[in-house]
C-alpha cells in the first residue's frame, strides 16, 4: 500500500500550494511591472533596530489597493522584499480620526487579511506626532509586525512594517513631510517604548525574517519538485530561525513543523513524523486560528497515507476538506456553480488565473487567509480523490478530481500544482479504466500547467513520462517518443535530481526500440534512458563518493568532500536542536546550539560556493547517465560492459564494447526473473538429504535470456563488468550454465559449463560508478583509494538487550532486532576493491566489521572513498 501511495506522490506534491498559501502576494506587486507599482530611486534613511541599513522608494500606483495620495516601500538589509509600506491616505490631525482609520475601513481590511493585530493604542512618534499603534503578528510565520496611523503636518499616513523597522518608518515619514531631519530623533519615541514594554522574544532584523522566508520558500520549492530530503533540510533551518526569534512555544511554529513532518513522512519515518505532528497539535491548541486546525487534519492525512493506513487517512482528509471549506464558503459555492470547460482549465485551452504558487508563495510582509483556505480545500479534495483511488474507487476518485478542477478554475487558480496534479490523478484513473487516449489527453492538460508553474523541473518530467506511457498504450509511439525525449532533456539538467519509475522507463525503451532511424544512435539513446531508472541508495552513495575520485585533483576532491562533510555537520546540529527543544531545554542551551548552527551554516555555504568553480561537473559525476562513447573509451580490447534493465512489463540488456553498443530485448519480465532466481537460490540451501542439485534448467533459461542475444558478440571477451539490481543481485551470475542439458552426475561439477569458465565477471552498481572509478584510476591521486565494510552481522538478542533494555528502549530494541544480514554486500565491496586496486587489508567483512575497526586510527589513511554497507533503519 505504501508503494502505491508513493506512486501518486500525494504528500510531496500537495504541500507547496497549501504551505505557500500563507506567504503573500506576488513579487511583481513590489517591483516595476506594467499595471503594478513602479518604483523611483532608493533613498537611504538610516538603520533599523538590528543595525541594517534601510532605504525607501516612492511608488506610482497602489500597493495595498487602498486609495492614497502617494506611497513608499521601505527596504532594510539584504532582504529583497519590503520591510514596510507607507501610504498617505487622508488629511487631518484629530487622534480620534487616527483611531477610527486604524479600527475599520479599507486600510484595516488590508491589514486584517495579512496580520493578526491588537486594538489600536494612542501614542506618539518622533517630534510628538500623534499616532494609533497596533502590535501585530504575521499570519504567515508569526513574525512580529507593527501597523499604525499617524498625523504629520496635517497629513495622515498609514504604515505597516516588520517590528525592527519602526525607526526607519519614522525617519521615512519625516523625510516625506520635511518634519524631521534624521532618524536619530526616532530612537526615543513613545511608540518604540510602548512596543518594548509589550513584546518579548529575541531581537531580530529583516535579515532573520528574510532568511526564514528564503528557507521556507526553498523547502516549498524542493517539495514541489518531489525532493523530500532537501525540503526537510530547508524546513529544519526555517524552524530553527523561527524558534530563535519567537521562542519554542509560539503557535506560529506549527505550520513549519507540519511541513517538516510531511517531508519526514514522505521518507517513511512514521515515528518522527507523528512526534512532530503531536507537537504541532500542542501549539495549535494555544491558538484560536481555525486555519491551523484544518492544516493539522490535512497533514495527519498525509502521514497516515504514507503509513499505508488508507481508511484513517481518508477520514482525516475529509475532515480537512470540510474545515477548509468552512473557511472559504464563497469559493466553494463558486466552484459548485461552475462547470469544468471541455478544453481544460480556463476554457479553449486558455489557462486562467495567476496560480496558487505565483499568488501565494511570496515572502513579502503580506498575505491573505482566503486564498490559503481555498488552496487547502482544493488540496484536501485532491488528497481525498487519491485515497479513493488507492481504495479501488476509481469512478468516485475521478469525479472528485474533476470537482477539484472546478474549484480551482472558478476561483482563478487553475494554474497551480494542485490543478496539474489533479489532471494527472484524473489521467491515472482513466488509465486504470484502460481509456488510454483519455489518460494521455488529461496528462497533456497537466503538462500545460506544469510547464508554467514548475518549468523544466522534475514534476514536469514525471508528468511527461506518464503521458508518454499512456500514449504508448494508445498506440501513438511517435507522440510518446516526443514526450519521453522532452522528459529526458529535463532529467539531464544539472539542476534536476533523481530518476524515474522503471515502468515509465520501460515504456520509453519500448518507444525507442520501435523507432526507425539510425539504430546506433537509438541504441545509445536507449542506454542513457535506461540509466534514469531509480537506483538503490547504496548505488547513489557510491556514485557520490566516486565523484570525488573522478575529479582527478586532490584539492578538488578535498573541496567536494569538505562540502559533503559540512552539510552533514549542519544537519546533525539541526537535529540536535530539535531534540533539545523536544526535551524542554533552557534558553542557554538552545542559544548555544543556535550559535553553533549559525557558524556551521556559514562554513557550509562557504564550502558550497567552491563547488561550481572547482568541480563544475560534480552533479553529472554523481547521478547523470554515463554516455556510451564515454564508457567505450574506458574499456580494454578484451573487455565488455553489460547492463540489465528489468521491469514488470519487460526487460532490456545493453552490451558495450570498445567499438560498439547493442541494445536488445530480454524475453523475461521481472516476475519471471524473480521466480528463476528463487529456484536457483533454493538449490543452494541444504536440505535434510543434503545439498540439492542445482536447477540447471532454470540456470540455463536465465542465462539464455540475459546473455543469449549477444552470445556471439561476447566471443573473445575475457572480462565483463555487470550493472544489475534487484533479483539479479541475489544470485551469482557466474554460476549460470551456458548450455542446455547440463548435469552433475554423482556430484561431479567438473564438466558443468558454468559461465565463469568462459569469462570473469565483476559488478558495479551503475555505469556512472564504473566511469568514475576508471577515471579515478587514471587520475593518479596518490592516495590509498578505498576501504570497504560489508557482510554486516547483526547483534544477538542478548547483546541488544544489554545495550537497549527492552523495558526502557523498546522501539530501539525492536528496530535493531529487525536488522538482517547483507551477504550480497560482500560481493559488492570486494568488487569495488578490485576495481580500485585495494589490498586485502582494505576490505573488512563479516565478524571483522566491528565498532572497534571503524574507530581504528588507520581509517584516516583512506581519504578517498569509504564504502560502508549497512542495513537501513526505517
Amino acid at each position: 500500500m505504501i508503494a502505491r501511495f508513493r506512486r501518486f506522490g500525494v504528500a510531496a506534491v500537495l504541500l507547496a500550494p497549501l504551505a505557500a498559501g500563507c506567504e503573500g502576494p506576488p513579487p511583481e506587486v513590489y517591483a516595476t511591472s506594467a499595471g503594478k507599482a513602479s518604483l523611483a530611486s532608493a533613498v537611504p534613511i538610516g538603520a533599523n533596530e538590528a543595525g541594517e541599513p534601510c532605504r525607501y522608494q516612492l511608488t506610482s500606483g497602489s500597493v495595498s489597493g487602498v486609495a492614497s495620495r502617494r506611497e513608499a516601500l521601505l527596504y532594510c538589509g539584504d532582504w529583497e522584499q519590503p520591510s514596510g509600506h507607507i501610504a498617505e491616505i487622508a488629511q487631518g490631525s484629530d487622534p480620534a480620526q487616527l483611531t477610527a482609520l486604524a479600527s475599520s475601513g479599507p486600510w484595516r481590511s488590508y491589514i486584517d487579511q495579512r496580520f493578526a493585530c491588537g486594538a489600536p493604542a494612542p501614542t506618539r512618534l518622533a517630534d510628538g506626532a500623534s499616532a494609533a499603534l497596533m502590535q501585530c503578528t504575521r499570519r504567515a510565520g508569526g513574525w512580529p509586525h507593527v501597523a499604525l496611523t499617524v498625523s504629520v503636518g496635517g497629513r495622515i499616513f498609514a504604515a505597516d512594517a516588520v517590528r525592527p523597522a519602526l525607526p526607519a518608518v519614522e525617519a521615512t515619514l519625516g523625510a516625506l513631510t520635511g518634519q524631521a531631519g534624521s532618524a536619530a530623533a526616532a530612537s526615543g519615541s513613545e511608540a518604540r517604548r510602548l512596543i518594548a514594554q509589550r513584546t518579548g522574544g529575541s531581537a531580530f532584523g529583516s535579515g532573520d525574517e528574510g532568511r526564514y522566508f528564503q528557507q521556507t520558500r526553498l523547502g516549498d520549492a524542493y517539495n514541489n519538485i518531489d525532493d523530500p530530503a532537501n525540503a526537510e533540510r530547508a524546513y529544519r533551518e526555517a524552524l530553527a530561525i523561527q524558534q530563535k526569534v519567537l521562542g519554542a512555544d509560539n503557535p506560529a511554529l506549527a505550520l513549519t513543523i507540519m511541513k517538516l513532518a510531511a517531508q519526514i513522512a514522505h521518507q517513511q519515518n512514521a515515528a518522527e513524523a507523528d512526534r512532530l505532528l503531536a507537537r504541532a497539535g500542542q501549539l495549535i491548541a494555544k491558538s484560536a486560528d481555525p486555519l491551523l486546525n484544518a492544516h493539522l487534519d490535512y497533514y495527519h492525512a498525509v502521514a497516515l497515507a504514507y503509513q499505508g493506513r488508507t481508511a484513517e487517512a481518508l477520514a482525516a482528509a475529509q475532515r480537512a476538506e470540510a474545515a477548509f471549506g468552512r473557511l472559504a464558503p464563497d469559493a466553494v459555492a463558486r466552484g459548485r456553480r461552475a462547470q469544468l470547460p471541455r478544453n481544460g482549465p480556463g476554457g479553449a485551452g486558455v489557462l486562467r488565473g495567476a496560480g496558487i504558487e505565483s499568488l501565494l508563495s511570496d515572502d513579502s510582509p503580506s498575505t491573505t487567509e482566503q486564498p490559503a483556505a481555498i488552496s487547502g480545500f482544493a488540496e484536501s479534495m485532491r488528497l481525498h480523490a487519491t485515497l479513493l483511488q488507492l481504495s479501488g474507487n476509481t469512478a468516485e476518485s475521478a469525479a472528485l478530481a474533476r470537482r477539484t478542477q472546478q474549484i480551482l478554475d472558478a476561483n482563478a487558480l487553475s494554474v497551480s500544482s494542485t490543478a496539474a496534479r489533479s489532471f494527472r490523478l484524473l489521467a491515472s484513473n482513466e488509465a486504470i479504466a484502460r481509456d488510454y487516449p483519455a489518460a494521455a489527453s488529461s496528462s497533456a492538460e497537466a503538462e500545460q500547467i506544469f510547464a508554467r508553474v514548475v518549468p523544466g523541473e522534475r514534476p514536469e518530467a514525471t508528468n511527461l513520462l506518464s503521458e508518454g506511457a499512456y500514449q504508448m498504450r494508445a498506440n501513438r509511439p511517435g507522440a510518446a517518443l516526443d514526450s519521453f525525449r522532452k522528459a529526458g532533456t529535463i532529467l539531464r539538467s544539472p539542476t534536476v535530481t533523481g530518476g524515474a519509475r522503471p515502468a515509465y522507463v520501460a515504456a520509453w525503451l519500448d518507444a525507442l526500440s520501435r523507432a526507425s532511424g539510425d539504430r546506433t544512435r537509438l541504441d545509445a539513446e536507449m542506454f542513457e534512458a535506461a540509466q534514469f531508472a531509480r537506483s538503490g541508495q547504496t548505488a547513489q552513495e557510491i556514485a557520490q563518493a566516486t565523484a570525488r575520485l573522478a575529479a582527478g585533483d586532490p584539492k578538488i576532491a578535498a573541496a567536494i568532500r569538505g562540502y559533503q562533510d559540512r552539510q552533514r555537520d549542519f544537519d546533525k546540529l539541526q537535529s540536535e536542536r530539535d531534540r533539545a527543544v523536544a526535551e524542554g531545554a533552557g534558553p542557554d542551551r538552545i542559544g548555544a546550539i543556535d550559535q553553533r548552527i549559525e557558524a556551521a551554516r556559514q562554513v557550509r555555504d562557504e564550502a558550497a560556493a567552491v563547488i561550481p568553480a572547482a568541480a563544475p561537473r560534480y552533479l553529472e559525476a554523481v547521478e547523470k547517465p554515463a554516455g556510451a562513447a564515454e564508457l567505450r573509451g574506458l574499456l580494454a580490447a578484451d573487455e565488455a560492459f553489460l547492463m540489465f534493465f528489468v521491469a514488470d512489463s519487460g526487460s532490456y540488456g545493453f552490451l558495450v564494447r570498445p567499438n560498439a553498443l547493442i541494445a536488445y530485448p530480454i524475453q523475461l519480465k521481472s516476475a519471471e526473473i524473480a521466480e528463476l532466481v528463487n529456484k536457483l537460490r533454493d538449490s543452494t540451501v541444504a536440505k535434510p538429504g543434503g545439498l540439492p542439485t542445482p536447477d540447471f534448467d532454470a540456470s540455463y533459461r536465465l542465462y539464455k535470456g540475459l546473455f543469449g542475444p549477444v552470445e556471439q558478440q561476447l566471443t573473445g571477451v575475457a572480462k565483463i563488468s555487470i550493472a544489475a539490481n534487484g533479483d539479479l543481485m541475489r544470485y551469482p551470475l557466474e554460476a549460470l550454465v551456458t548450455e542446455t542439458g547440463a548435469t552433475a552426475d554423482n556430484g561431479d561439477y567438473r564438466r558443468v559449463p558454468f559461465l565463469v569458465r568462459r569469462v570473469a565477471l565483476t559488478y558495479v552498481p551503475a555505469p556512472r560508478v564504473l566511469v568514475n572509478l576508471r577515471k579515478a584510476r587514471t587520475a593518479g591521486l596518490g592516495l590509498r583509494p578505498f576501504i570497504g565494510f560489508g557482510d554486516f552481522r547483526p547483534a544477538s538478542a542478548g547483546q541488544l538487550a544489554a545495550s537497549f533494555p527492552p523495558q526502557r528502549c523498546r522501539d530501539d530494541y525492536q528496530a535493531l532486532g529487525g536488522l538482517q544480514r547483507l551477504p550480497e554486500t560482500r560481493t559488492q565491496v570486494t568488487t569495488i576493491a578490485q576495481q580500485l586496486g585495494a589490498g586485502p587489508g582494505d576490505v573488512v567483512l563479516g565478524d571483522a566489521f566491528t565498532k572497534a575497526r571503524l574507530a581504528s586510527p588507520d581509517l584516516a589513511r583512506h581519504p578517498s572513498l569509504t564504502n560502508l554497507a549497512l542495513p537501513e533503519l526505517r
